[in-house]
Order: structure tokens, then C-alpha cells, then sequence
């Protein structure tokens, strides 16, 4: 981390979601790179083109002087990436995936279990897997930010709720590593919400107090 509180933070996956947390990441003044198994695929193309000055690492330089690696891959890349990457140094690995189609069995509670078997000395945080891609960027509604909850080792959910707010979402930390299932299930609403009920995929919740 820089000292003014800049973060280097490296993006791992091209697809919409992972590109547009890049780009309000880089609004809001972090540095903003990515990592893949092809930097030179379509999708990641459209990432580096979004975030003006963005490289893409090779998997295994990913972690090399990161402070945030973001895993935004589909779930059942997940274990072969963080394979592939290997050393991830002292960065804070944040899982925005959700096993919605793979399914957890009774072993584990939620995909940071599954993460944590993997990385078992890193600090892992679970975050931003209950938005939308549009929301990614766009996070505010009618003057209010979208609630968006996080769960994990806790110096790392407080720097994840640092960035989040600053990108302008109510990012609040709802508990350890054993409270990241609940973001899971949420997801779930919100994909209902979003596919079943057919509200779209640009929307949020807000929590409201009296």
C-alpha cells in the first residue's frame, strides 16, 4: 500500500463484472491491472481498453507486489487460477464468485471454504459477488449506495470496505469467514430477482434505519 493509501490491486478474470470493479476501482484513484490465462482474448481485451494504462499479468505474476487480488472468475476456474498463480505474497485474495451452478456439498459452507484449502495462510475475504456488472460501476441509485455486505479475515474485509465505499456502495462488514455463506445466499436473491422476477440485472438493496 502506498502511503497516501493507494492500493495496487489486480483483477483476475475478463468478464464484465471483473472489468467494471476495475474501472470504478481506477476512478477512485487505485492502480488497476489484471491477470489471466489469456491476456490477449476478447474479453480481456475490453478490460485493458477500459482501464486506460492496465496491463494484464500472466497468472503466475498476478500476486507480485499486489495489495488486492479480486477473483472473478467463474467457480469452477477458481481452484485451477489460484493453482496457477501460486505465491500471492501478502496480498488479500477477495472471492466475488458464487458456486450457483456447482453446488458445495456438506464439506463446506461457502466457496471461501473451498479457497481456503488452497491458500490456507491467506487472508481471504468474500465481497462483491452479490452486485450486478452495472452496479460494479455504477453503484449509486437516486443518491443512495447499494448495500453491499462482506465477510472474511477482518484487516482484510475492513480494507475491501474502505475501496468499496470510496467506489461509493454502503459496504458494511457482517462477520468473519464463517458469515460468507449469507453473502451466497443473497446472490441468490439477487439473481432471482434479477432472472425470475425480470428486474434487471442494474439494480440493489439499500438498508434503511428509523
Amino acid at each position: 500500500m502506498a502511503t497516501d493509501g493507494t492500493l495496487s490491486i489486480v483483477i483476475v478474470g475478463g468478464g464484465t463484472l471483473g472489468m467494471n470493479l476495475g474501472v470504478r476501482m481506477d476512478e477512485v484513484g487505485h492502480t488497476v491491472n489484471f491477470a489471466g490465462r489469456n491476456p490477449v482474448s476478447e474479453k480481456m481485451l475490453l478490460s485493458l481498453a477500459a482501464v486506460e494504462g492496465s496491463v494484464c499479468h500472466e497468472l503466475p505474476d498476478a500476486a507480485n507486489d499486489a495489495d488486492m487480488l479480486v477473483i472473478a472468475v467463474p467457480f469452477d476456474a477458481v481452484i485451477p487460477t489460484l493453482q496457477a498463480i501460486g505465491d500471492i505474497g501478502d496480498a488479500v485474495v477477495v472471492d466475488a464468485t458464487n458456486p450457483v451452478l456447482q453446488g458445495l456439498g456438506e464439506r463446506y459452507t461457502s466457496g471461501l471454504d473451498v479457497i481456503a484449502e488452497v491458500l490456507p495462510e491467506a487472508t481471504l475475504v468474500k465481497a462483491f459477488d452479490t452486485i450486478g456488472a452495472e452496479t460494479a460501476q455504477h453503484p449509486v441509485i437516486e443518491g443512495k449506495g447499494i448495500f453491499l455486505p462482506i465477510a472474511g479475515d477482518a484487516d482484510g474485509a475492513e480494507m475491501v470496505r474502505r475501496v468499496a465505499e470510496e467506489m461509493g456502495f454502503d459496504a458494511r462488514v457482517i462477520g468473519g469467514r464463517r458469515q460468507a455463506h449469507f453473502l451466497e445466499e443473497f446472490a441468490w436473491l439477487c439473481i432471482h430477482m434479477a432472472v425470475k422476477v425480470k428486474v434487471g440485472a442494474d439494480f440493489g438493496f439499500a438498508v434503511l434505519k428509523r
